[in-house]
């Protein structure tokens, strides 16, 4: 929201808090990936424990976990983009990043409603 509206109103203050906003919520992706990761591969009694039955339980769990990883690399492209360049791009380039953003949103949506049935099966 800070990007496009330093897109649009050409605040630079709110480019600002959009970057650091951006750093924020990939830093929070690399735990939740690997506590994710760990209760479908390490933990190995995870799915039968905190899946409810009477769903394809194992199909939601992959389908969360490759949502999840769509998610992080759209988030993470413009993330490293936006750091190599000191956050100093051009237009285009912002609007790009502002576009794998918005899609990296749209997939954390997906996977946390898909995540939703993982425990409860609804």
């Amino acid at each position: 929201v800070f990007d496009a509206g330093a897109l649009l109103f050409k605040k630079t203050n709110w480019r600002t808090i959009g970057f650091w906003t951006l750093i924020g919520t990939v830093v929070m992706l690399l735990p939740a990936m690997a506590s994710g990761l760990y209760g479908i591969y390490v933990d190995a009694t995870g799915k039968q424990t905190f899946a409810a039955e009477g769903y394809n339980h194992d199909r939601t769990i992959l389908w969360h976990r490759n949502v999840s990883f769509v998610a992080t690399a759209a988030l993470l492209v413009p993330t490293i983009w936006r750091v190599s360049k000191r956050d100093e791009l051009a237009t285009v380039a912002r609007v790009v990043c502002l576009l794998l953003a918005l899609v990296g949103a749209a997939f954390i949506a997906v996977a946390g409603y898909n995540g939703g049935y993982i425990p409860r099966g609804y």
